[in-house]
Parts: C-alpha cells; sequence; structure tokens
C-alpha cells in the first residue's frame, strides 16, 4: 500500500492529463506548486515567477510530478495503484495532450519542467504501450506540428487528433492554420492557435485532414469529448476572453458544426476555461468547473441533452453547490458509469498557493453502484470497528487483501 504522500500526490495537481481505459482512469504528470504560471513570461526559470517581490514571496517553486509513474484508479473496486514505466520516458510536462487508441496512451506536447535557454513549450509525441508501460517516443514523417499545450486529443478510427493550444510564434512557412498572438503578455511572441492536425499509427506519420466548414477560433484551455462519430469541442481562452462556444465535427466526413450553443433557448454555463467537458451517455454530456471571466472560478456544473442530430441542445444547471475546482481533469469511466474528476485548484492558476490545490477526488455517479461496489464500500466503512476485522480476516485473501487496502487508503485520504 502507498504510503501518506503518495497517495496525496495523486489527487494534488494541475496540467495533468486524465483519460479512460477499459476500467481504469489513467492520471499522468502535471505538478504542483504556488504561483506556478504568469501572464508576463511562462518561459521565466520556474524557481521565481509571481509577480510578488522575490524577497517576501515564499513558496514560489513548482514541482513537477514523476513522468516515470502513471497511476491507474480501478473504477471497479476504488482503488489507486501506481505503475513504473519503462523505456524513452518524457520529461516531466504539463498541459500535454493525451488520447487512448487500442492499448496506447499518445501524449503530445505539453511544457517541461526546465529546458535551460531552449523552448520550454514542446511538439514532441510519445506513446506508453500499457499492457508492457514502456515508452517510446515517435519520430513520425510529415510536417510537425507547432510546439504548444493546453490543447486537445481524442481518437478515430485508428488515428489520433488534435485541436487548439497555447505556444510559440510557428514559423510563417509551415502555418496553415490561424494564430492569435498573445500582443498583451508576450509581445506577441506567444499566442493561440486553431491547429487541426493528426497522426497514424500506422504509416507513422502526422497528416493535416481536409475538413469542410468553418474551423472553430484559436483558443487553450478548453475541453473535447468524443461521442459515436463526433468530436465536441467547448469553451477555452483565446486573448483576455473566455468562451462557452461549443463545436463539433463530424469525423466520418470531417465537416465542423457551427457553434450549437448559439442556437439554445435557454442559458447556459458562463464562458470558461480550464474545464472539464464529458459526455455521461448518447445524448448527455456534463460542464463541470472551470475559470470564467476576470479570473473568477466557476463554482457550478452543467449538464446538457442533444437532439437526435446534435444540432440542439438543453442546458440544465445542476443545484448541488461544488466547491470552486479549475485545471482539473476528469473522466468518464463506462463500466460504472461515473465521472471521476481529478487535481484541480480552487482559485486562478495565476494567484494559487500551494494550499489551493485540491487534495481530493470528486466522483459523480449516473447510475446506481453495484452490489460488489455497495458491499465493499460498506465492509470498508465498518473495518475500523475490531469485530468488523475479526470478521474480515475470515475472508479470502483476496478480498480481505482490498479492503484492507480500500481502508488505509481512505484514512491517508481523510487526514
Amino acid at each position: 500500500m502507498e504510503g501518506k504522500s503518495a497517495i496525496e500526490s495523486i489527487h494534488k495537481r494541475i496540467g495533468h492529463i486524465s483519460v479512460p481505459y477499459k476500467f481504469f482512469v489513467i492520471v499522468w504528470s502535471g505538478f504542483v506548486g504556488a504561483y506556478g504560471l504568469t501572464r508576463q513570461n511562462p518561459n521565466a526559470p520556474i524557481k521565481h515567477r509571481c509577480n510578488k517581490n522575490e524577497k517576501t514571496c515564499r513558496a514560489v517553486r513548482s514541482t513537477y510530478c514523476p513522468s516515470d509513474i502513471v497511476w491507474f484508479y480501478n473504477c471497479l473496486n476504488g482503488l489507486w495503484f501506481p505503475r513504473q514505466t519503462t523505456g524513452q520516458i518524457p520529461q516531466k510536462t504539463s498541459g500535454s495532450s493525451a488520447a487512448v487508441l487500442d492499448d496506447h496512451l499518445y501524449i503530445f506536447g505539453g511544457m517541461i519542467e526546465f529546458a535551460g535557454n531552449s523552448q520550454r513549450h514542446q511538439n514532441d509525441l510519445y506513446r506508453l504501450h500499457l499492457p508492457s508501460l514502456v515508452w517510446e517516443k515517435l519520430s513520425p514523417s510529415g510536417i510537425k506540428p507547432p510546439r504548444c499545450d493546453k490543447g486537445v486529443a481524442w481518437a478515430y478510427e485508428g488515428k489520433v487528433y488534435f485541436f487548439g493550444g497555447y505556444g510559440p510564434r510557428p514559423d510563417l512557412a509551415s502555418m496553415n492554420f490561424v494564430f492569435q498572438a498573445d500582443i498583451t503578455n508576450s509581445n506577441g511572441r506567444m499566442g493561440w492557435n486553431n491547429n487541426f492536425f493528426a497522426y497514424d499509427p500506422f504509416s507513422n506519420s502526422w497528416f493535416k485532414p481536409n475538413t469542410r466548414g468553418v474551423t472553430p477560433d484559436p483558443r487553450a484551455a478548453h475541453s473535447a469529448c468524443i461521442v459515436d462519430s463526433r468530436a465536441f469541442i467547448f469553451g477555452g481562452r483565446m486573448g483576455e476572453a473566455r468562451t462557452n462556444d461549443l463545436y463539433f465535427i463530424d469525423m466520418s466526413t470531417l465537416t465542423w458544426s457551427r457553434n450549437i450553443n448559439a442556437a439554445t433557448d435557454r442559458d447556459g454555463p458562463e464562458g470558461r476555461s480550464w474545464l472539464s467537458f464529458n459526455f455521461v451517455s448518447r445524448r448527455k454530456a456534463v460542464v463541470y468547473g472551470g475559470l470564467r471571466q476576470y479570473g473568477i472560478p466557476a463554482m457550478d456544473y452543467w449538464e446538457c441533452e442533444f437532439s437526435e442530430n446534435y444540432e440542439r441542445l438543453v442546458w440544465t444547471k445542476c443545484v448541488t453547490p461544488i466547491e470552486p475546482r479549475v485545471w482539473h481533469q476528469a473522466s468518464f469511466c463506462e463500466n460504472t458509469h461515473e465521472l471521476v474528476i481529478v487535481g484541480g485548484v480552487s482559485k486562478s492558476p495565476y494567484d494559487m498557493e500551494e494550499e489551493d490545490h485540491i487534495d481530493q477526488m470528486k466522483i459523480i455517479a449516473y447510475e446506481p453502484s453495484t452490489l460488489y461496489r455497495l458491499s465493499l464500500n460498506a465492509v470498508v466503512d465498518l473495518y475500523d470497528n475490531s469485530t468488523a476485522k475479526l470478521k474480515c480476516s475470515l475472508l479470502p485473501k483476496v478480498l480481505s487483501d482490498l479492503v484492507i487496502s480500500r481502508s488505509i487508503q481512505n484514512v491517508i485520504l481523510r487526514s
């Protein structure tokens, strides 16, 4: 069983990736820290990048999570466990784009922890073979996408697709997309893009899909989710604006939709970045948390019901209040019909202290738990009782070990 610091490190992170895989949720990388971001100079040394006086700012260092460790959350029994990886392990990274295709986890881009005088934004592509836990750094043919972080990714019919992000200004010769320069915070050296590109594992090559319709505006810190043959993109930031745009691309025809959120007859969520957008059924999606305009953390979550052709939707604001959660990640486990939310901070990442990291996961169930899970939870809740411990020792070893591990993990997370 992992110790207290290891268990806490699962949840206390931002800039991480979270993806569903079979009956697991996979969490990798990210960072913990105070004042880990700055508008003025994102490439400044990480030891001090806040707007306060260095002599009076006591907690300015960000600690990146180990990149050789991948955490697995078992949705069936509620246990977290780390796995050591080998091979060509990526550097410690935040803001990468991630997707699972077959038994491989693909990681693109992001911002590395240290780079000396080099760019911290990356455009490397890695994949992790999940059964063997061996990393491989890929060297695809074709035009390499520009460096960026805070983009999105999804897999469809044997290929991995990527959209958007924030990073250095690309070379004009290779720019076949819109780049919106960040004039306010980087004098135009950095900016947002609406680059839509893809990777084909069969040919090990980058390629630019030929799309129809109007590509959505540049953005970063948005969220994406694919259902059937449609990949949806919600929210994000460009310039000082945080949007509540909602688009989809029909992957079977590579046709972009209009902003379908503009056609709704009812109010929906305010514009936001660093949110999560997940489908929890074929017609229902959930927007959770995020950072609203003027750097205000969102304290709400919304459900939207789509029409048969996904051209119209109805928003419903969930009445259950939530604590602010920004730059978290959420994955929907189809086996248990649970939305698993990991990480995040309770205020703007530009103003955060280390204690603003949220150290507990959030689970929203969309179907009743199985009898197995209910029984396991009940036994774990009773385990502190000495009589229950005695009876637990009579269980088969596999079940007894599971109850003990869950009980220890629960105690650590509650302390």
